[in-house]
């Protein structure tokens, strides 16, 4: 459902079969992520280096009792190629708007069932 989370065309495995070191492609090859954790309510993506802004993504689903969870995306980046603090500004608001608007996405999807 990452294509809806994020409103994105396209999702495509090119290696593996949604475990550990399994490899997407995103956005027609333009990104690529290699899934590094999995747990039972959870899951990570890095990108492979080198990339301008190595990082890595994890999606958790914590339980919060009967019929209720918590959706947590946590994701760490290195900024320091971007240079000035106006860019890492820049930078950090636009994933903060891009990756919460994807946690509403996937809270709407979930209330909808």
């Amino acid at each position: 459902a990452l294509t809806e989370w994020f409103k994105i065309p396209d999702c495509t495995l090119t290696s593996g079969a949604g475990d550990i070191g399994t490899v997407r492609s995103l956005l027609g090859g333009q990104v690529t992520e290699v899934m590094i954790t999995k747990g039972q309510y959870s899951y990570g993506y890095a990108f492979p280096n080198p990339n301008p802004t190595y990082y890595h993504g994890n999606l958790s689903v914590v339980p919060q009792g009967v019929n209720k969870s918590k959706i947590v995306y946590t994701l760490l980046y290195d900024q320091e190629s971007l240079g000035t603090p106006e860019a890492k500004a820049k930078n950090r608001e636009s994933r903060v708007k891009r990756f919460t608007e994807a946690v509403e996405n996937m809270k709407a999807m979930s209330e909808a069932k």
